[in-house]
């Protein structure tokens, strides 16, 4: 292991991400693989009224690690600015807010030696921040790729390609610029190897440059297109096979969506009856209970009804008791003088 001579330079474009720079080094400086470099490219960093990156780059120090401080520029050039100071055999790009597994680097320098034919090396891939998860991205087909980019931006590349295809195309700085520089290494014949493993971690952030280029797809490919004209041309028989056979899918898809519809028309109809079925036994359900309202009131106006007339026959019995006390008393009396005039007269 060489510091004049590493045998990977891994080269890392920052503009304002200084707040996940440093995840981003860490990863690298814990790899089982030691024989790198680190090159930043300060593209020009201005985070306005904190000024974060450009305090942390000032004056940064890590081991086996380079600034490099330029114009605002763009990815491109801040990649080509990294790779032209690289010492390094192989390449390795990795943007500032993302991070790589621990053996990638052993891995795929592994892989670049054991196989001189081979000139792109990437592996698995799994998001994290705003989202989680593996992204599921399929494998690598030639000439699949020509429809699809299924390479993400940090895959390994030999320094001498780069040198090759004049590094990555400056009419690419609005997007796609790693989709590109693919092709243009797989048109020098180079094979692409991906290993089946998770290495790579993509931060996913509410808003990407990434997310922005989608809206201008149709014209980053037509770029990509006219940058490589020749390569398109010379399949583009199996790209007509392959636009055919995925319009046969396409058709086999509407299908299917169409059948759903249908499906979920006849659910969409049979909801509706479950909904006005419930509908009328909610309005029953309040009827029954309303009612029992109803009942609940007469009940107790007739409890009190005769709480009342119980009470009345008590206060009446207690008034003509002692009435009753009286006629029993003047009976008594009356009974036991005429039993006694009775014996006188010797009745």
């Amino acid at each position: 292991m060489s510091e004049l001579s590493p045998t990977v330079s891994v080269i890392v474009p920052c503009y304002n991400q200084g707040i996940y720079l440093d995840e981003a080094i860490q990863s690298v400086l814990g790899q089982t693989y030691q024989d790198f470099e680190i090159i930043i490219v300060d593209d020009g960093s201005d985070d306005g009224l904190t000024g974060l990156t450009n305090d942390l780059l000032r004056d940064y120090r890590r081991k086996r690690t380079r600034v490099i401080r330029t114009e605002n520029r763009g990815v491109v050039s801040a990649r080509n600015t990294a790779i032209s100071h690289a010492r390094g055999k192989y390449i390795l790009p990795l943007d500032a807010d993302d991070r790589i597994g621990s053996e990638y680097l052993e891995k795929a320098v592994k892989i670049l030696d054991d196989n001189p034919d081979t000139g792109i090396v990437y592996c698995e891939v799994e998001f994290f921040g705003e989202r989680q998860g593996k992204w599921e991205l399929p494998p690598y087909r030639f000439p699949d790729i020509l429809v699809q980019n299924v390479i993400f931006c940090s895959g390994f590349f030999r320094k001498s390609d780069w040198e090759k295809v004049d590094g990555y195309n400056p009419n690419m700085n609005d997007g796609w610029e790693d989709y590109d520089f693919w092709l243009a290494i797989i048109e020098t014949g180079r094979k692409v190897y991906r290993i089946s493993e998770i290495l790579f971690y993509y931060r996913q952030k509410k808003s990407s440059r990434n997310t922005e280029a989608n809206s201008r797809a149709i014209a980053l490919h037509t770029r990509i297109f006219q940058n490589h004209r020749e390569l398109y041309l010379q399949n583009i028989e199996i790209l007509f096979k392959y636009i055919y056979e995925n319009w046969s899918k396409i058709d086999e898809l509407r299908e299917v969506i169409h059948e759903n519809r249908l499906t979920v028309e006849e659910l969409g109809e049979r909801l509706d009856d479950f909904v006005a079925q419930r509908d009328r036994a909610i309005l029953r359900i309040q009827q029954l209970e309303d009612h029992e309202r109803e009942l609940e009131q007469e009940l107790s106006k007739t409890q009190k009804y005769f709480l009342n007339a119980r009470r009345e026959v008590e206060e009446l019995t207690e008034a003509i008791r002692p009435l009753q006390e009286m006629r029993e008393s003047k009976l008594g009396t009356m009974l036991a003088l005429w039993h006694e005039f009775k014996k006188k007269i010797g009745f």
